[in-house]
């Protein structure tokens, strides 16, 4: 059997450092400049934020985006060529006098019920050094789609906001997130401290928060998990069950 190829010294070095990256980029230039020379530790920090071994650094982005309209114009395309089939013609006449009211329907409630039907889940700078996987985000610049895998990180003056619909969460300074899952929202919490509001879910290193119409407090460090509930119920799951935790409840793993 082959042994696995030993990592230098330095790689060893860049991948311990990955965490502190993520949360603070302008203080670890040596780490950028790293990735940038070096292919394996570029797939490896790639594969740590969701994205396939051939998505490395900053072109991870691009990548997963450029695939994901892709495949929205070849579904829109096959979807476009079997209504044409179906409703060609005379025959048709009478199908799309059913088919058209239909979709006018269908549309307006997908806009009634605004970004959470859809997934959609957008980054928000507030103030300060904000980053969504390598990009700068401003807090003057609208918000931005977040894909599947991508992280939004903040610097020592920054504060941002991921938001699904009527729920978010917002990244205190020096704090990392990433986006595990839509509908309904999933979001993987780094270090730092969060204020989580409406419904969704957080995994951490601790445990699940499962928050529900809520607004917490949650603090992550490598002292633990903290969480306070200001309004509705957060479920807290663990390898020792499930904690209910109600509106002035707080718990933490200390």
């Amino acid at each position: 059997m082959t042994q696995p190829r030993p990592i230098p010294e330095d790689c060893s070095a860049a991948r311990d450092a990955y965490a502190g990256y993520l949360a603070s980029p302008e203080r670890h230039a040596p780490v950028r400049a790293h990735l940038r020379a070096c292919p394996d530790c570029r797939a490896a920090f790639a594969r740590g934020l969701g994205c396939s071994d051939g998505d490395s650094g900053v072109h991870s982005v691009r990548l997963r985006r450029e695939r994901e309209q892709r495949r929205g114009q070849q579904r829109g395309m096959a979807l476009a060529g079997a209504f044409q089939g179906w409703t060609g013609g005379p025959r048709g006449a009478r199908l799309r006098l059913l088919l058209v009211p239909a979709a006018a329907i269908v549309l307006m409630t997908q806009l009634a019920r605004g970004p959470r039907l859809s997934g959609e889940v957008r980054a928000q700078a507030l103030s300060g050094s904000v980053w969504l996987e390598a990009q700068g985000l401003a807090a003057s610049a609208a918000p931005r789609a977040v894909f599947l895998g991508e992280g939004c990180s903040t610097g020592s003056d920054g504060r941002a906001r991921l938001e699904s619909g009527s729920a978010s969460v917002e990244l205190a300074p020096h704090a990392s997130a990433w986006l595990e899952a839509r509908l309904p929202a999933r979001f993987r919490l780094g270090a730092g401290n969060f204020t989580l509001h409406g419904d969704l879910t957080a995994t951490t290193h601790w445990g699940v928060l499962e928050c529900e119409r809520g607004h917490a407090q949650v603090h992550l460090g490598p002292d633990g998990l903290d969480v306070q509930v200001r309004e509705g119920v957060l479920r807290w799951i663990d390898s020792r069950g499930t904690r209910t935790l109600s509106a002035g409840d707080r718990a933490s793993t200390r």
